[in-house]
Formats: C-alpha cells, sequence, structure tokens
C-alpha cells in the first residue's frame, strides 16, 4: 500500500481525514499562498506517481526543473518501475455525476528513473522524460518553529476519486485531492538536509507532495505520519539543501 510511512491506522483517504483537513484550513485568509487562492496555486502542479504493476498513485513528486527532475519521497519509488501520470482531458466531467474515467480521461504514463536517493531522509530525486508546465521554487533558508507550511494537490492530476471495480468517477475516497495547512512544531537540521515536524494533516497516498511556505516556495516534502491516541497525527516533512540539489542535478547531466 503507497503512502506515507508510519501512519499507524490512518491509512488512505477517508470522510474522517478530509474533515480533519478541512478544519486545518479555519482562520487562512483566502489567497495564503504566494497571494493566490490555495486551489490556484497548486491546481496541476505536483505529480502523480503510479507503480509499473498497478494503476493505483503510490504517492507524489514535485518538479524542480523543466528538463523533468522531481522530489520525491524514497519510500514511493523504492520498489522499482515507477511512471509519472500525466491525466489528458479528453472531454468535459459532468458535474454531480459517477461516470467511467477511461470515457473522460486517457492517462499517459512516463517511466522514472532513479536519480539519487538517501534512504534516511527518505528522499529521493527521480527523472522523466516529460517537461511540467510549472516548477517549484525551492527557498534558500530553512523555515523555523511556528512558521505557516502549507500542502495540496488538486487539479486533473492530483489522483482521482473512484467509485466500484469499475474505477467510475464520483464523489468517493482514494488516493485522491487534499489540502492542508499547519505550523512547523520541530526543526533538525542534518548536512544536506533538513527533517521538519508539522501539524499538517496528512494521509497514505500524500507521500511526495509539496510543503510550501506563505510565499509559495518549497521548503519540503511529505515523508511520514505518526499518529498520536486522540489527536491528529503528526506530520513529517523532509528537504534537500538548495545547493545538493544542484550538485546532483549538475552530476547527473554531465553524466559518468
Amino acid at each position: 500500500m503507497g503512502g506515507c510511512g508510519h501512519f499507524d491506522g490512518w491509512g488512505h483517504d477517508s470522510p474522517h481525514i478530509r474533515v480533519l483537513q478541512e478544519q486545518s484550513l479555519v482562520g487562512l485568509s483566502s489567497r495564503p499562498v504566494a497571494g493566490q487562492a490555495l486551489d490556484d496555486f497548486f491546481r496541476d502542479k505536483v505529480g502523480l506517481i503510479l507503480s509499473g504493476k498497478s494503476s493505483f498513485p503510490l504517492g507524489r513528486a514535485v518538479p524542480l526543473t523543466r528538463d523533468g527532475y522531481y522530489l520525491t519521497a524514497w519510500h514511493v519509488v523504492d520498489e522499482g518501475e515507477f511512471y509519472l501520470s500525466n491525466l489528458v482531458s479528453l472531454k468535459p466531467l459532468p458535474v454531480g455525476e459517477t461516470v467511467k474515467a477511461s470515457e473522460y480521461y486517457r492517462n499517459d504514463k512516463h517511466l522514472g528513473r532513479l536519480v539519487w536517493r538517501d534512504e534516511v531522509a527518505d528522499l529521493a530525486i527521480v527523472k522523466f522524460d516529460f517537461e511540467p508546465l510549472f516548477i517549484f521554487r525551492t527557498r534558500s533558508t530553512s523555515p523555523q518553529i511556528g512558521d505557516q507550511v502549507l500542502s495540496a494537490a488538486v487539479g486533473t492530476n492530483s489522483g482521482l476519486l473512484v467509485v466500484g471495480e469499475e474505477r467510475a468517477v464520483g464523489s468517493g475516497v482514494g488516493n485522491g485531492p487534499y489540502r492542508t495547512a499547519g505550523k512547523v512544531l520541530n526543526v533538525r537540521s542534518f548536512n544536506s538536509w533538513v527533517r521538519y515536524r508539522s501539524d499538517l494533516v496528512a494521509r497514505g497516498g500524500m507521500s511526495g507532495g509539496a510543503v510550501v511556505d506563505a510565499g509559495g516556495d518549497l521548503v519540503g516534502i511529505l515523508t511520514q505520519i505518526r499518529a498520536i491516541p486522540f489527536r491528529p497525527p503528526l506530520t513529517t516533512f523532509s528537504m534537500l539543501r538548495e545547493a545538493e540539489i544542484g550538485r546532483i542535478l549538475t552530476k547527473d547531466r554531465v553524466g559518468p
């Protein structure tokens, strides 16, 4: 089962998780990210990763460059062949109806290549033969305790909600769209990366998703959930330092 590690019963998408995520947004301004609404900022920007063995999403990936380098959680791509999903709309989706996904979308899959990984950080850089329309700008300084952070995936490639064995599009739950906001609770620095603990409301299937600050800069990748009895889970996100990302990409582009 794909998704954030150590979720201890939180599992995949559920009505309960959706309520908690909506509650985490209470009090936000109408344009909390780089002067934009949450959905507008994140729409169609976060990649969706599929397994070579199944069409069910494993997690997410964040585009870093126009030539197809993405940052994700290592456990999303650690079991072999993986693909970037690019759902192409064939015709408008009816509002309020349950329809067969295959009649409204075509799924173009792009085979991924592992470029770099760190199992302790649970981070990986991967490469696809795909040019994203948007790339995330990485933040050069680390967020501090108390800083607001946000995470979301909405739009065509945020993961369709499916109902039943016929994989019909509807109002069910699955590894679908999400929105959550929270605060940084803890910061731990390592040589080339930083690990953060937050009260973002995450669940399985969000692993590899983008965490940004109020300015829209990328500050981390969702990696882990730890549940606490009678309380929302604590969500971990981690981030490679900007210089380390540059070093890895330069080395890969140059080759052996």
